[in-house]
């Protein structure tokens, strides 16, 4: 894989960079992809996923069009059993520039913007120092992390993202989500530590968008695959795990 890389990066070498490090989890990539990208606009594209070719040259386009810190692009679910699902924005809301607080106060504060879809302006993460957790679910960091310093965003039809999902062990997967749950929540404490940081000076929209995301994500952590015991806590009061015998 790395010689046919870097054999592309011969043929193209004003478009393209090979980066060879030793493996550390998805996130290190990450980091380091956003330490050394040159580029106006910084956007992932993981290994099992893929652009559509098309709307990959209609995104090039729009990208030398606009300056916004965040650009939001629909995608599809592509399913192992087959089929797809696609995820479009609604053609009012797209094609022009909007004030990020704005969005997420008509939208109640649901943002609606998983990872597929987020193109952020480089220098937005750079200058902020953005660095996410290194391991698995990196990517509700990634997320979630940069949108402090959002101030516009622009919305597109433009149907980029192929997200494959289903695969047996895949990390968003149940077997996958309980395997890495001390990854979880590493990187639930390091976004609490970040918000603590920068609640202060934030826009209120924002804080209140990504508490209310991150607050759902937590209720969604159980132990034995079933209890949600964050969700119990918070709604009677008593922490499940105290009862060590059986957890």
């Amino acid at each position: 894989t790395l010689a046919i890389a870097q054999d592309y990066e011969q043929k193209y070498p004003d478009i393209l960079k090979v980066i060879d490090k030793p493996n550390g989890g998805w996130g290190t990539a990450i980091n380091k992809a956003i330490e050394l990208a040159s580029g106006k606009y910084f956007k992932i594209l993981d290994s099992d996923d893929w652009f559509d070719s098309n709307a990959l040259v209609g995104f090039i386009g729009l990208l030398d069009t606009i300056d916004v810190d965040l650009v939001a692009t629909s995608f599809s679910y592509e399913y192992t059993s087959g089929g797809n699902k696609n995820d479009i924005y609604p053609i009012e809301l797209c094609n022009r520039v909007i004030h990020f607080d704005d969005y997420l106060r008509q939208n109640n504060h649901d943002k609606h913007l998983p990872m597929a879809t987020i193109t952020f302006r480089t220098k937005l993460l750079q200058n902020n120092h953005i660095t996410v957790a290194e391991k698995y679910y990196a990517d509700i960091d990634y997320n979630l992390t940069p949108l402090f310093f959002v101030k516009t965003i622009f919305f597109s039809q433009i149907n980029l993202y192929k997200y494959w999902i289903g695969r047996e062990g895949q990390s968003t997967s149940l077997e996958g989500y309980s395997s890495h749950i001390d990854d979880f929540l590493k990187m639930s404490q390091k976004i609490v530590l970040f918000y603590k940081e920068y609640n202060s000076s934030c826009n209120n929209d924002i804080k209140i968008a990504i508490e209310k995301d991150f607050y759902q994500r937590l209720n969604q952590v159980k132990v034995k695959k079933i209890i949600p015991y964050i969700l119990i806590w918070r709604k009677l009061g008593f922490n499940i795990l105290n009862l060590r015998l059986w957890i």
